[in-house]
């Protein structure tokens, strides 16, 4: 992730934290003068002082002079933290090598994939404490900075999907209750009275996924209780099982409705299956 910027002349908006310091790359044009010059972000990196973070970088650069696509690196240096040059959602790295090594596509990934849903860890076996309350971004704060290092997330060979699954799957759910405004995207159909249409003609529309929760299955595991509504005449739709594996065009639905405020009321109240 980089972030371009001019020089700054005076009046900069400058604060210096302790412990934090900026890998940049100085570029410049030399037909464009001064204005040709740019100052990127690279990343920002915690250290004990300015001089340890440039022997750090110059180690690095000394054993990696060329970037992943075979670039010889240049013009890059360690400065005193600017907030002038800082891009907040940037993290600051541990080492000078987590920084080259981040990549912001994967966050990217993780966004997409992660939901908002929060889990109990009854048992510990993710926080060491049972009991506690975990939430996605704790989940991909962990993956990211122990993939590597963790002999059991290393297992998973970079399967966050896989590790994610896995360890939610021995907690239990923080039931979520579902906002009126769920619903109320551009892109959802208006709830309308039924058609009256060949009922087979609903597995042929699309379907728009409205939330879903971790529900006990009878084996005593969780798996997905996911909320569709059908985008061709607006009906609710509710399917029980794996989302990746169990699709509502495929599925057979545990319950229908019309009517949303009896949707929201079946799902937040809905809480898996449970032997006699």
């Amino acid at each position: 992730m980089k972030i371009s910027r001019q020089p700054v002349c005076g009046g900069a908006d400058i604060s210096v934290p302790s412990d934090i310091f900026m890998v940049m790359e100085y570029s410049s044009d030399p037909e464009a003068g001064i204005d040709g010059d740019t100052f990127d972000l690279l990343f920002k990196v915690h250290s004990t002082s300015l001089e340890d973070a440039d022997t750090e970088l110059a180690e690095y650069l000394a054993e990696h002079p060329e970037d992943e696509e075979g670039n010889p690196y240049s013009g890059i240096y360690v400065s005193e933290y600017n907030s002038y040059f800082d891009d907040p959602e940037l993290p600051v790295f541990d080492s000078i090598a987590e920084g080259f090594a981040y990549n912001p596509e994967e966050d990217l990934e993780l966004d997409d994939y992660i939901s908002t849903a929060t889990y109990i860890d009854v048992d510990g076996i993710f926080t060491g404490e049972p009991g506690t309350e975990c939430s996605d971004d704790d989940f991909i704060s962990y993956w990211q900075a122990n993939k590597d290092s963790d002999p059991v997330l290393v297992d998973y060979q970079g399967d966050f999907d896989a590790w994610y699954s896995d360890t939610v799957s021995h907690m239990q759910p923080v039931e979520s209750e579902v906002e009126a405004d769920v619903v109320a995207g551009d892109d959802l159909v208006p709830v309308t009275e039924p058609l009256d249409e060949d009922p087979d003609a609903v597995y042929a529309s699309d379907y728009i996924l409205l939330d879903s929760k971790l529900v006990k299955d009878s084996d005593g595991f969780y798996t997905d209780y996911t909320w569709y509504q059908d985008s061709a005449d607006g009906m609710y739709v509710f399917v029980f099982g794996d989302r990746d594996l169990y699709y509502p065009e495929e599925s057979e639905f545990d319950f229908t409705t019309y009517d949303y405020d009896e949707a929201a009321d079946w799902f937040n109240s809905y809480d898996g299956i449970y032997e006699e």
